[in-house]
């Protein structure tokens, strides 16, 4: 004889096990899922990371000590960082890109002006470089279709081309006026009694004010105000004076003789404190060069133009024991001329064909030029239109000695 408890409970065993076959694909499809979306997430992070890192190393200024190059021609330096911060990425050469350009136009649309190693130009002030990253995720579980699954990210940064702080600004910001306050002395008013007669026959019950003459028999001594006659103490066109005389209007009854005690009014002198602007004295940076010690050996020369695209000034090294050794040259100018070339006493010694350079142009010249004892020079630039002896702002000549000198129209 069978137990019917028996069997009701293998029938709960039995729906059990098969709710379980049911749900457990679905409940490892979510935890599958899960762990890829992680994966994708990370991946992505890596991949931003690369191109962000890889862009900041690319931005810095100077020289990189490793390369001995600036930071935004250091391919190498550039790749090795994008794959130093793209962890987990195994970053090849391949899968990294650097170029330039000059930044978006006004329609937002940037195009590119050339690849790191073979745009060979330097960089302007507002360029940028751009490092991009693209990567292809694989998913370890095929699910969804998500297999390959291509992951890029792109990262621009303006390149700061030169900051020399021994350089002289060629524009002076004048500083705005500053709103102060002038005291002024405040005179003290004092009141003063003095007797007067009055014989004033005046009607019964008159409402009339009158106005009584004050006889005084003698000078009134009023106390002034207290300014002395020190000079940190003057009476300017910003007081004003106003006098205040209250006149009392008396009722009487009969005629009286008697002398009544009345107020005599004094002026009152109000002074105003008036907000007066103090303007402060605009710093300009005068036409003479700053030098470190021992830098006298190069004087100022006459500029002048020889030709209508020629901008000369005569250098002088007026010492008779000491020469000079030129290294660099710094040039600004305005207008919408570029620059070609430049000689130094008929020497080509930058430029040639096909050069067009805008301001500012910054020179480190190939080979030292010598600055003979006691001698004058011709240093000519030649431009590609017509200049005056003012469309150059200064040039900056930089020597071996670590001296600098400037020459120009720059107030």
């Amino acid at each position: 004889m069978s137990n019917p408890h028996f069997k009701q409970a293998n029938k709960g065993k039995g729906q059990a096990l098969v709710e379980f076959a049911l749900t457990l694909p679905i409940f490892l499809l979510m935890i599958i899922g899960i762990v890829e979306i992680g994966r994708l997430v990370f991946f992505y992070s890596s991949v931003f990371s690369a191109t962000r890192d890889a862009a900041r190393y690319a931005d810095g200024t100077g020289i990189s000590s490793t390369s001995g190059t600036t930071y935004y021609r250091d391919c190498a330096g550039i790749r090795a960082r994008a794959k130093q911060s793209g962890i987990g990425l195994n970053l090849q050469d391949s899968d990294i890109s650097i170029h330039y350009d000059h930044g978006p136009d006004s329609n937002g649309v940037s195009v590119s002006i050339g690849d790191c190693g073979v745009y060979l130009t330097d960089l302007q002030l507002g360029d940028r470089v751009i490092v991009s990253v693209t990567k292809t995720f694989n998913s370890v579980f095929p699910v969804l279709n998500l297999v390959n699954i291509p992951v890029s990210s792109t990262s621009s940064r303006s390149v700061l081309t030169r900051l020399d702080i021994l350089s002289t600004p060629p524009y002076t910001n004048t500083p705005k006026a500053t709103l102060t306050f002038t005291p002024t002395f405040t005179s003290t008013p004092t009141s003063t009694w003095t007797p007067t007669n009055t014989l004033t026959p005046t009607p019964l019950f008159s409402n009339t004010p009158t106005f009584t003459p004050s006889v005084t028999p003698s000078p009134t001594k009023t106390a002034t105000p207290t300014a002395t006659s020190t000079p940190t103490i003057t009476l300017t066109p910003t007081q004003t004076y106003t006098s205040t005389i209250t006149f009392t209007p008396t009722n009487t009854v009969s005629p009286t003789l008697t002398p009544t005690n009345t107020n005599t009014p004094t002026n009152t002198f109000t002074p105003s404190i008036t907000p007066t602007f103090t303007a402060t004295p605009t710093i300009t940076t005068a036409p003479t060069t700053t030098l470190p010690s021992g830098c006298n050996l190069l004087s100022y020369g006459t500029v002048s133009v020889p030709s209508n695209t020629t901008w000369r000034v005569q250098v002088k090294n007026g010492s008779t024991t000491n020469s000079a050794t030129m290294t660099k040259f710094e040039i600004w100018w305005t207008g919408t001329q570029t620059l070609k070339q430049a000689t130094f006493n008929s020497s080509v010694i930058w430029g040639g064909a096909g050069v067009t350079n805008a301001s500012p142009t910054y020179v480190t010249l190939a080979s030292s030029v010598n600055i003979g004892l006691n001698n004058t020079y011709n240093f000519d630039f030649l431009f590609n239109q017509n200049v005056t002896t003012t469309t150059v702002i200064f040039l900056k000549i930089t020597t071996s000695e670590g001296c600098y000198y400037i020459y120009g129209s720059h107030p």
